[in-house]
């Protein structure tokens, strides 16, 4: 009966645990859209809290630090978000797209970027990277 018990409530903790962590990144998400920048770097970083491998929830904050114009945030968000998920052409691309005043940290990204299959990354690549 212990058993049955402990993993019924296992099982609902970890219910309450992803329902708050995508919660946080719904909020996240609304104060984006209100230009609310500052209020989304807390609220992404209380889902990174929740679920630290979390390759999105890095990669969403890395946007609220664009408004924030925090460069140095935002460079370290894109790295975890890659380092977690580095499959994801989006994460790549967007970290070229920050690399705009690197000419070869662009590049790379965006050839990275592209051998992943962004199109978008694929265009740049031949008009930023000749």
């Amino acid at each position: 009966m212990k058993q049955i018990l402990f993993i019924l409530f296992f099982g609902f903790s970890l219910t309450i645990y992803s329902q708050s962590y995508n919660e946080y990144i719904s909020m996240g998400n609304n104060k984006m859209v209100k230009q609310d920048y500052e209020g989304a770097k807390i609220v992404f970083t209380k889902a990174i809290e929740l679920e630290p491998k979390s390759a999105s929830a890095y990669f969403f904050r890395a946007g609220a630090k664009l408004g924030s114009m925090d460069r140095a945030g935002k460079l370290k968000d894109y790295d975890k978000a890659i380092e977690l998920d580095p499959t994801n052409a989006l994460y790549y691309l967007s970290r070229g797209l920050y690399y705009y005043d690197n000419f070869e940290k662009r590049c790379i990204d965006l050839k990275k970027a592209s051998e992943l299959g962004n199109d978008t990354a694929t265009k740049l690549l031949k008009s930023m990277c000749k």
